[in-house]
């Protein structure tokens, strides 16, 4: 829907503010300056656009009416990738606990024939973490954002076509 605002007008201003923030902004200063680059190179190629929930994860899904239903979302337009950051708000642990939450997670959506590039999914939840994370007034909540930053985006795919 035309209200529903995208994910460029959400992101744009926070990359900025980031990047103006320079070594004050919170991050470490690779990160930070990673999620700004990678944050303009995503939406400057976005992929099909898609409603996005925006905080779905486990604390934002009940049973309804015989069914599933998701609650309390942000609500934007933007890449369906997007919606993987949210997913690592109540892993518990550090990077290898994350590590396997996100394969858990793709080898779920893998098995319900959802396509996901999984460059987009590293990308995204790298971007939108350290934004978050920029954002967060809580140093616990920052500190654990800022782990799903560092452990999502060390992760690699095997790219080799069969």
């Amino acid at each position: 829907p035309a209200s529903v605002p995208t994910v460029d007008e959400l992101l744009s201003p926070a990359l900025d503010d980031i990047e103006a923030a320079g070594r004050r902004s919170g991050l470490p200063p690779q990160l930070a300056q990673q999620a700004v680059a990678l944050g303009r190179d995503l939406l400057g190629h976005p992929g099909p656009q898609v409603l996005v929930h925006g905080a779905l994860h486990a604390d934002h899904v009940m049973l309804r009416g015989g069914g599933v239903a998701a609650i309390s979302p942000l609500g934007f337009a933007g890449d369906a990738e997007c919606e993987a950051a949210a997913a690592f708000d109540l892993v518990t642990g550090g990077v290898p606990e994350i590590q396997d939450h996100a394969w858990a997670l793709l080898d779920a959506l893998a098995a319900a024939d959802v396509e996901v590039d999984e460059h987009r999914f590293r990308d995204w939840t790298v971007v939108l973490s350290a934004v978050r994370a920029f954002r967060s007034t809580e140093n616990r909540r920052r500190t654990h954002l800022l782990t799903v930053a560092k452990a999502i985006g060390a992760m690699t795919f095997d790219d080799a076509v069969d």
